[in-house]
């Protein structure tokens, strides 16, 4: 039985080995070919976050910006933190692991989907209030998408689909290995 399993993958490894080099010029032009199409659409939302992350800092950093009224000291503090929220939801939406070592709570999903309900809560305009039917200013139009963000982050925690993205990840990981067990992959 040992025999007949080594023939087995040795026979495989040759017809891997042939299926590489007819497919070599394949490979070279796709980097990711055999992707999933759920981590397909978690890279896209996450882009969608980096987009709202960087949004969020622009709409701060104006109101900082804006001239003096009643109550600005305050309102200069709180958009200063939003901002610096924001510029931690990129880091945390890239993946960095310098920022995730340290902030550890914002690699588990339902945490960081919290995290942005609060900044989506501090980004949106307090003074004039929120209108659903009509987006009345550019606070708003970034504040409730990153709300939005956060609870799909949540709903997505609730749900284990990191597990489940973390899950295929390795198993694409592993057949590319097998694929091609020269190459150098980094285990992330």
């Amino acid at each position: 039985m040992g025999t007949a399993a080594g023939r087995g993958r040795r026979s495989n490894v040759s017809n891997y080995a042939s299926e590489d080099e007819d497919d070599k010029g394949l490979e070279d032009d796709c980097c990711c070919c055999p992707m999933d199409p759920v981590l397909l659409g978690i890279a896209f939302f996450h882009g969608i976050c980096i987009c709202l992350g960087i949004a969020g800092i622009a709409v701060n950093i104006h109101h900082i910006m804006r001239p003096s009224e009643q109550g600005r000291y305050q309102d200069i503090l709180l958009r200063s933190y939003s901002a610096a929220f924001c510029v931690i939801m990129v880091f945390s939406e890239i993946d960095w692991r310098f920022i995730m070592r340290r902030l550890r709570l914002l690699d588990i999903w339902i945490f960081r989907g919290l995290f942005y309900i609060y900044i989506g809560l501090q980004t949106i305009d307090e003074i004039g209030g929120v209108s659903l039917t009509a987006l009345s200013s550019f606070d708003d139009m970034v504040g409730l998408p990153v709300i939005v963000a956060g609870v799909v982050y949540v709903v997505m925690g609730a749900c284990c689909v990191k597990s489940v993205a973390e899950s295929k990840r390795r198993r694409e990981r592993t057949q590319y290995r097998e694929l091609d067990p020269e190459s150098t992959v980094e285990s992330v």
